[in-house]
Parts: C-alpha cells; structure tokens; sequence
C-alpha cells in the first residue's frame, strides 16, 4: 500500500463489545474537532468485495473507526478474526482500542436490552442458549480476542479499557482514551447513554412481547403499540411485577459459564496486566 492509499482509512479501530457505553464514547469524540468518529460496514460485510468505501477520513483529524458490530457475526457481518485480518491488510500499522465490561452484568445488560427494544420473549437462561446468547458467551472470552488481536498487531498497539473505569471514574476514563490518541482531553460533563430499565419494566415488557405479534409497521403496528402501552399501564396500576428482579442464575449453566469466564478473566490479566478483580470481574 502506498502513502496516498494508507491516507484512505483510518489508523484506529475502537472495537466496543455491546453495552460497554460505546455511544457515549462515539458520541463524546464526535462532539471534538480535532477527531474523525464514524462507523463504517466496509471491513466486517461483503462491501468489503466492492471496494467501495462506505467513510471518508480526513487528514487534518484524527481518524477513528468506532463500532460495536466488528466483534459480532450476525446477519450479513463477518466473523472477528476475518473483520480484523481485513483490518491488517488494508491497516498494517491498525492501533486497536477494545472497550469491555464485567461479563455477567454486561450480559444481564444486553439481555434487557433486548426485551426492551428488540422484541425479545425469552428468559434470561433461554436467551444464554440461543444463537445470539452463544454469540456474546463467545465474545465474552475476551483473552480469546486480545489473543487473536495480537498474534496480527503488535501489544504496544492494542489497548484494553473497562466500562467499570467510566463509571467510576468518568474523567479519569476519557483522560487515559485521549491520552491514547496523543490527544489532551476536553472539559467533559458525564453523561449516559441507553442505560438499561427497570428490572419490573423489562419484565412488564416481555410479557407483553410474549402476547403481542410485532408488526412491522401500517396501521396495526400503531393499534398494537398502544394496546401495547394499556396493558402494561394497566399491569403498572395493578402493581403486577412489583419487587420482580433480574439476576445472574444460579444455575449448572451459569455457574459453567462463570468457570469459563474466570479462566479467561486470569489470562486476560496476564496478557494485558489488568487488575481486573478489583473491578468485580470473576478471576
């Protein structure tokens, strides 16, 4: 690749697994002039085959490829190890940002997620079992990922944050991501993005997931979305669900995952040098 091709794409990839507050990052580094955030298809779905370019960079900023959807393969998306080798071959010199979370809050996360906005009906143990559960069960390992990552790119090119960091400590965050761009950081206020519902409405929720058929849209989608609404104002009202909770199982398979997860929690800490326990993380 020559220097007018390596101009074309960007020099970081920030890789958020879902529900590790990427919008807020995307969404803070948008908000700086001196930064290039977008999102782009072009490395993990078959526009990759086009060579078309679904971004542009722009040499006076700092170009960063930001995206929950590089970790995952679902619908037309590539795998994480053929979106990455994409990345090494169009980027051999790719800085990688990978943002984490907790596992089992991060998964009891993504679950609520989907049964509030995505129609979900399934408990949180038959989630787990499903195509998308054994997707992020996958993802998960993340010492898998952090492996993979750097049998393509050098270790001083790979660096690990943790969602428990912002929250903790918001500026103290956005201090150590700057300072990973070789860039100092802006005053910031705080912010949160798509926090998760109540535990009472995710499950006011499913039930009426449960009951109702999704249309797509025309006029009975709009005639279900507010028997949607009655029903749940009515179950409100009549206080069902009221104390309902949410929680890691405590179950064979749960407690097989958090084998799993502990195990790779311990390698991650040796290739990355995390202290990943104080942060309640299984190890």
């Amino acid at each position: 690749m020559n220097a007018s091709d390596h101009a074309l794409f960007p020099k970081w990839f920030h890789i958020g697994v879902p529900r590790s507050a990427t919008t807020t990052i995307q969404l803070t580094l948008r908000a700086d002039p001196r930064v290039n955030c977008f999102r782009s298809r072009y490395f993990n779905t078959p526009l990759w085959y086009s060579g078309v370019r679904d971004f542009a960079c722009d040499p006076r900023r700092v170009n960063i490829l930001s995206a929950e959807t590089l970790v995952r393969k679902h619908g037309e998306r590539f795998k994480f190890t053929t979106t990455m080798e994409h990345i090494r071959r169009r980027v051999p010199d790719a800085r990688i940002i990978l943002t984490i979370r907790e596992q089992r809050a991060w998964l009891l996360s993504r679950y609520k997620w989907g049964v509030s906005q995505a129609g979900l009906k399934l408990t949180f143990d038959q989630w787990l079992q499903s195509d998308e559960g054994g997707d992020f069960l996958g993802i998960g390992c993340y010492a898998t990922l952090v492996r993979y990552l750097l049998s393509l790119f050098p270790q001083d090119r790979i660096h690990v944050l943790l969602f428990e960091n912002m929250r903790d400590d918001y500026a103290g965050f956005f201090r150590a991501l700057y300072g990973i761009l070789g860039l100092e950081p802006p005053a910031l206020k705080p912010m949160v993005t798509n926090a998760s519902a109540p535990d009472r409405a995710v499950l006011l929720q499913r039930w009426a997931n449960q009951v109702f058929f999704h249309f797509a849209g025309g006029p009975l989608a709009r005639l279900e979305a507010r028997a949607r609404e009655e029903m749940i104002r009515i179950a409100t009202r009549l206080g069902w669900g009221t104390g309902a909770r949410i929680g890691w199982e405590h179950s064979d398979l749960c407690r097989g995952i958090e084998d799993e997860f502990r195990l790779s929690n311990r390698q991650l800490q040796t290739l990355c040098g995390l202290d990943l326990q104080r942060h309640g993380y299984l190890v």
